[in-house]
């Protein structure tokens, strides 16, 4: 990884249903976990909400200084006992995968009131340069067109993924955690919006197909979904709501 460049943990949590994380025992175990997180050197910034599509995922977004800065946290016995005391609150493992991104690329879009988290799969074989050109143009053009958007970031995932057990994860699905699946590679961006049906009403514009043709070029696969992140800050004894009472249909590139 260049000097240039810092790491954003991308991490899915899936909470068992009706779990309740805002209070008592399940808020003073996930509160335990993001203080840990937050307080170790390196950590930049740590941002969660539930998915709004699928309020039973907690989706964390942590921006590192380096992976090594990450890598140190999850070797600590500290972080094990966390991890492990949350079990009883999880249907599944949590997924953890990282990305490159330009550092503070994540401050303006997981402000937002709302942030749209696409994820886009490719085989791994597929030269990342071609699809760069392509998340370029989509950029440039949807700054140009999405008026209501705040920002779009967007990077490689720093290692590979097999895609049944993404897709198993991130909808409750069943799979053999035996079987290691498609190796693929993974990227993933993020959108900042005011609502969620301001990002409905874009794809409505009448420029919304030529937008994000380009995004269509080459994923095997793609996943869509909203969050309301909220900031996590050391001190805090309170997570409150995490965007779980929020409403929206997911948007799939394809759609």
């Amino acid at each position: 990884m260049t000097n240039e460049l810092h790491c954003a943990e991308i991490t899915s949590i899936p909470l068992k249903p009706k779990v309740d994380i805002d209070s008592g025992d399940g808020h003073k175990k996930f509160t335990t976990l993001l203080t840990l997180i937050a307080s170790q050197p390196g950590c930049r910034t740590v941002y969660w909400g539930r998915q709004c599509e699928y309020p039973d995922t907690v989706q964390l977004v942590v921006e590192w200084q380096t992976l090594e800065d990450h890598k140190k946290l999850l070797s600590t016995s500290e972080y094990e006992k966390a991890v492990a005391a949350t079990k009883p609150l999880l249907c599944g493992n949590i997924e953890t995968h990282h990305i490159e991104l330009d550092p503070n690329a994540l401050v303006t879009p997981l402000t937002a009131p709302v942030t749209e988290c696409l994820v886009l799969y490719f085989g791994p074989t597929r030269r990342r340069s071609t699809f760069d050109s392509n998340w370029d143009y989509f950029v440039s053009a949807a700054s140009k067109t999405a008026a209501e958007a705040h920002s779009i970031s967007g990077g490689w995932a720093i290692e590979d993924v097999f895609l049944p057990t993404i897709a198993g994860q991130t909808r409750g699905g069943e799979h053999d955690e035996h079987d290691e699946g498609i190796k693929s590679i993974m990227f993933g961006g993020f959108i900042g919006w005011p609502s969620v049906d301001a990002h409905m009403r874009f794809r409505a514009h009448e420029q919304w197909d030529r937008v994000v043709r380009p995004l269509r070029d080459g994923p095997v696969q793609h996943d869509m979904w909203h969050v309301k992140f909220k900031k996590f800050e050391l001190g805090e004894d309170r997570i409150g709501d995490g965007g779980g009472g929020h409403h929206g249909a997911a948007m799939a590139v394809g759609g």
